[in-house]
């Protein structure tokens, strides 16, 4: 069984934690961030393709907000298992935790919430580039990697609606399809992971959401505060489009904001940093970057990330059409 909240620190290796439908032992504490831990465990009973191991989050709720966002995560991983570019979801679950009599909610977690999902041992993507920092990314390699993750937001964007190709057994099956698109809103590099077979996979929906804010929309100062609130806590900077940067320009906000990102993402691959990484928020809202002369990339694909880093959303194309042009770079056939 999973140990009580009131344990402070991390799980020591050994810990048993049992999921909705899946038990675990954990070996080794991985990383940590706000409120979330992760590890890596050992199924128990369980042979998967990565010999037994999986990647186990486990988030301390300690306000409703924090349940629903983490029920929220849950339900996007089930809808969205099983595609080839998302991360394989495996179990999860939200355990509420019964409030102590007089304790302070920040004194005592609402919830726990245990997510677990297949473990990719060749690591992140941004280990990955840590490796080539002497030696930059071929235009070809560029593609290659940047098209697996386009094919993932298009995943996302079909809200868990296109036909699966395998994967891990999931609870997703028991789970109803999202009704509408899935906005990531932390695309990055940081969040890409690479299988064993060298599939790159998205992961990290702790950001997602299915929400989108019409161009013109009238905030009032609450509401506008509260956005910026969200907005600060569930994406990045360097990667975070106009229309989120300023809400008085009534842009709207919509599955183009994660468009944005994967310019920034591309720019990233090619040259090794973002394109607003020493300019900030100013040229963000303006649209104003360079590229380097080195690497010296093809001028499609310059052209490529000047099309998605657009000002104006709805100059931005569509996850449909650009993985079309990545596929036309490339000189193989769009895999949609």
């Amino acid at each position: 069984m999973a140990p009580t909240l009131t344990q402070p620190g991390t799980w020591s290796p050994g810990t048993c934690v049992r999921l909705t439908h899946a038990v675990v032992v954990v070996e080794e504490y991985l990383t940590a961030g706000g409120h979330s831990q992760v590890y890596l465990v050992r199924m128990r009973d369980t042979v998967t393709a990565a010999g037994g191991r999986a990647v186990l989050k486990r988030i301390v709720c300690t306000h409703p907000l924090e349940v629903a966002e983490a029920r929220r995560e849950i339900e996007f991983l089930a809808a969205l298992s099983g595609h080839r570019h998302i991360v394989p979801f495996i179990d999860g679950t939200l355990c509420p935790r019964p409030q102590p009599p007089g304790a302070s909610a920040a004194a005592a977690p609402l919830a726990e919430a245990l997510i677990l999902t297949a473990y990719c041992p060749n690591g992140h993507l941004v280990d990955f580039l840590n490796t080539r920092l002497a030696t930059p990314l071929a235009e070809s390699e560029v593609l290659h990697i940047f098209s697996e993750i386009c094919q993932a937001g298009r995943d996302s964007r079909d809200g868990g609606s296109r036909n699966r190709d395998g994967g891990h057994a999931t609870t997703s099956a028991r789970l109803p399809r999202l009704p509408r698109p899935i906005l990531h809103r932390d695309l990055k590099v940081e969040n890409v992971l690479i299988d064993a077979d060298g599939v790159h996979q998205l992961c990290d929906f702790g950001s997602a959401t299915t929400w989108a804010i019409p161009p013109n929309t009238v905030l009032d100062p609450s509401a506008r505060a509260r956005l910026q609130d969200e907005i600060a806590r569930h994406s990045t900077l360097q990667y975070r489009a106009p229309e989120m940067v300023d809400l008085y320009a009534g842009m709207g906000i919509s599955d183009r904001t994660d468009i944005w990102a994967l310019g920034v993402l591309l720019y990233k691959l090619c040259y090794y940093t973002t394109p607003f990484e020493a300019t900030g928020q100013l040229a963000i809202l303006h649209g104003r970057f360079t590229f380097p002369d080195q690497p010296p990339y093809s001028p499609a694909l310059r052209r490529l990330i000047q099309q998605m880093l657009q000002v104006r959303p709805d100059l931005r194309p569509a996850i449909g059409p650009l993985l079309h042009q990545v596929s036309r770079l490339q000189g193989v056939a769009c895999p949609l």
